[in-house]
């Protein structure tokens, strides 16, 4: 996959155009800005739905599926996404912001289990937190975006490489 086939650059100044391909949409194309207060993290082009499913999966932090949300939350921030928003009056979203840590998983035993010797197993997860975004990645999958830009840390891209696969995390590359 090439992020620079995947997306193409807005006419504004750091922002990047996501084209949709959903009937759900009533416009083809969502338009996310860099936020300026976090460039010390990298852009990367992530999977859409890997990393909706990947999310939902998060202890107390996932959403539901986005079907399953009220109409007016869902027009809210669809209204909130319109790229034909005119720039001196709005400036484009923000592109969502995460990170990605392992978290320490307890696997206890049943007593039958304790009995036949089987130990409590620990081992690390990795987990997507969301700084900023979190809604409107959920949106932009469903309204059939492919991949999503998102802001990140260093630290955090091999923790998303392995929870995603390396195919479905891709640096973009600025000019």
């Amino acid at each position: 996959m090439d992020g620079k086939n995947m997306m193409k650059r807005c006419r504004c100044e750091n922002c990047i155009q996501v084209p949709l391909e959903s009937s759900r949409a009533p416009f083809n194309h969502i338009r996310l800005r860099e936020d300026p207060t976090y460039q010390d993290r990298e852009i990367y082009f992530l999977n859409a739905s890997k990393l909706v499913a990947s999310h939902k999966t998060a202890k107390g932090f996932s959403l539901g599926d986005c079907s399953s949300w009220d109409t007016d939350k869902i027009e809210g921030i669809i209204r909130f996404l319109n790229p034909e928003l005119k720039f001196g009056e709005t400036v484009h979203p923000f592109m969502p912001r995460l990170s990605v840590y392992e978290r320490e998983s307890v696997e206890r035993p049943t007593i039958i289990e304790r009995l036949l010797g089987k130990k409590t197993r620990v081992h690390n997860v990795p987990e997507i937190v969301y700084g900023n975004g979190r809604h409107r990645s959920y949106i932009m999958e469903y309204l059939g975006a492919s991949f999503i830009p998102v802001q990140i840390s260093s630290e955090s891209v091999a923790h998303l490489r392995k929870l995603l696969g390396e195919d479905n995390v891709v640096q973009y590359k600025r000019k």
